[in-house]
């Protein structure tokens, strides 16, 4: 049995949609996130590396985008792989409306009953959104 967690965030960002893709377009900038100690980037596969302070790295591999308006990212951890979905909406008021679907598989089922106890998608994304946010508004 394989086991799936999937988990949708959104925050609408004061600040228009080509300043939320310019911000998001340069991911070994992390001076902004709080989350992270170091990302690595190689253009040439598209992969990013993001190192959190407690050990843990997570390899993002960018499959597709539409410049102010989606990315999609194949995601790999050592207990999970997955994708996440971002997207951009311009709202009528020069913000923007980021919405990140992430959908991700355990590797094995005992970690994914323990992820279910302890991990929450969720709280993740809104630490970034959060960050987006205020970054954006300083």
């Amino acid at each position: 049995m394989w086991l799936y967690e999937k988990s949708v965030a959104e925050r609408i960002v004061s600040a228009p949609v080509e300043k939320v893709w310019s911000l998001l377009a340069y991911r070994s900038n992390v001076s902004w996130r709080t989350d992270i100690v170091r990302m690595q980037t190689e253009p040439s596969s598209n992969k990013i590396t993001e190192f959190y302070s407690n050990g843990q790295q997570l390899d993002f591999y960018r499959i597709d985008e539409k410049t102010n308006q989606y990315r999609i990212y194949k995601i790999k951890h050592r207990f999970f792989s997955g994708y996440i979905f971002e997207e951009y909406k311009a709202t009528n008021d020069n913000k923007t409306r980021v919405v990140i679907t992430e959908k991700i598989r355990m590797n094995n089922d005992f970690l994914g009953v323990v992820s279910r106890l302890t991990l929450t998608l969720k709280q993740g994304q809104e630490v970034y959104l959060r960050d987006i946010e205020l970054c954006l508004t300083r």
